[in-house]
């Protein structure tokens, strides 16, 4: 959970240097206790949301493509609920007519905190994250090129294999 409070961390830093801003430019006051709410809320979703497609996604190739590609359908539904919640708010509507939105950040938060918690130990065993293809054939990247595999026994870092070696002469 380091990586997901620093990361929160990082973008309460950025809100609370942008907010005033923001406030100033537009002539508005965008310190209501409500907007806060939603903005912590969505930070929160947000970042939880990263955290754990960021974690899943490390171990994988194309993980520079991935992510994003993980993120944005996933993250999509936190970032239409913070605007349509900072919207009702910033034009005075009912609780009762920004509810649904709220209840959704709040879902979502629940959600992908209570994933992440769930994943810590899978995270902590990092053959989780590898296919069992990649595993076993990283095991022989320093077999020669005429060698051929007898027997094995296992699958992992730890598997046991028999090679032939065949020489050429020439």
């Amino acid at each position: 959970f380091g990586k997901f409070f620093s990361n929160l961390a990082f973008m309460l830093i950025v809100e609370a240097i942008v907010l005033p801003v923001y406030s100033v430019l537009y002539n508005t006051n965008l310190f209501q206790p409500g907007l806060l709410l939603v903005i912590l809320l969505g930070s929160v979703g947000y970042t939880s949301i990263g955290t754990l497609l960021a974690t899943m996604s490390v171990q994988t190739r194309a993980r520079d493509i991935l992510l994003p590609i993980l993120l944005f359908p996933v993250v999509f539904a936190v970032l239409l609920a913070a605007v349509r919640a900072s919207g009702g708010i910033l034009d005075n509507l009912t609780i009762a007519d920004i509810a649904f939105p709220i209840n959704l950040l709040i879902t979502y938060d629940v959600i992908f905190i209570a994933a992440s918690l769930a994943s810590v130990p899978l995270a902590a065993n990092q053959l989780y994250f590898k296919s069992p293809g990649v595993i076993f054939a990283s095991n022989f990247a320093s077999t020669p090129r005429n060698g051929s595999i007898n027997s094995c026994e296992g699958m992992g870092e730890r598997s046991n294999c028999a090679f032939t070696v065949a020489t050429t002469s020439g």
